[in-house]
């Protein structure tokens, strides 16, 4: 079915505080034993390695903007969406890329993101 409204905000304002590049606020999303598999790569465990995955990830850009394009949800706190990413390069080069997220949601905080997405057009150039 269709996200709830709240579960829609839940994401926005996560992917607020990615945009912005504030690990202190989109930490506060995870579950201390969240797991986290990015595209191809071997799955993180532990929210202090998923941030520091980000962290090292985002510090090579300006910034990450997301726009939801379709969310839906399971009663179990399954959520699936269509996103498309804009990278914003340090050279102000902008590069959109389409990606979808299964993340489980618990009381408000992710305790698994699974990311399909293909950055290689982003990482060549960044």
């Amino acid at each position: 079915m269709r996200a709830s409204e709240q579960t829609i905000q839940l994401l926005k304002d996560y992917y607020a505080a990615i945009e912005a590049n504030r690990p202190e606020e989109y930490s506060r999303y995870y579950a201390d034993d969240m797991t986290l598999t990015f595209a191809n790569n071997p799955t993180i465990k532990g929210r202090d390695h998923a941030v520091a995955a980000f962290s090292a990830t985002l510090d090579r850009v300006q910034s990450l903007a997301h726009e939801l394009v379709n969310v839906w949800e399971e009663e179990d706190g399954v959520v699936i969406f269509e996103t498309i990413g804009t990278w914003t390069l340090h050279d102000g080069t902008r590069i959109p890329v389409n990606a979808v997220g299964v993340f489980t949601v618990v009381e408000g905080r992710f305790t698994d993101q699974r990311i399909t997405v293909d950055n290689n057009s982003v990482f060549a150039t960044a």
